[in-house]
């Protein structure tokens, strides 16, 4: 199948069972401005991390910490506004997770009405 998927990366929410140390996760970390002639608007600059540890907060939260997988080494851009290469005290609900083969099954099957054999 080809086609396009309606899932970008960054809507898929993630819920803490699925957090773990050793998780790939997108998180937001700077921003960057508007730019009228490119047509881009403002925003938060997103980053593939992984999760290094996981701590419980005064109120019963956990709390995420890591890294970023990738670094200048790499040809990262590590010069901007904000940067870090830990993040730490994160909440579950600040990653993002790109979708997985089954997430794309799953769009489809509800966007298009196409029974699957994968269930």
């Amino acid at each position: 199948y080809v086609g396009v998927i309606d899932i970008p990366p960054m809507s898929v929410l993630l819920t803490s069972p699925y957090v773990g140390v050793g998780s790939a996760v997108l998180f937001h970390q700077g921003t960057y401005g508007a730019n009228v002639d490119l047509g881009r608007l403002a925003g938060v600059r997103w980053h593939q991390g992984k999760i290094t540890s996981i701590e419980t907060n005064d109120v019963g939260e956990k709390l995420y910490c890591g890294v970023h997988t990738k670094g200048e080494e790499d040809g990262k851009w590590v010069t901007y506004g904000g940067y870090n290469y830990e993040f730490t005290d994160f909440k579950h609900t600040d990653f993002r997770m790109a979708p997985n083969v089954f997430d794309l099954i799953e769009n489809r099957r509800h966007t298009e009405g196409v029974d699957s054999d994968c269930d």
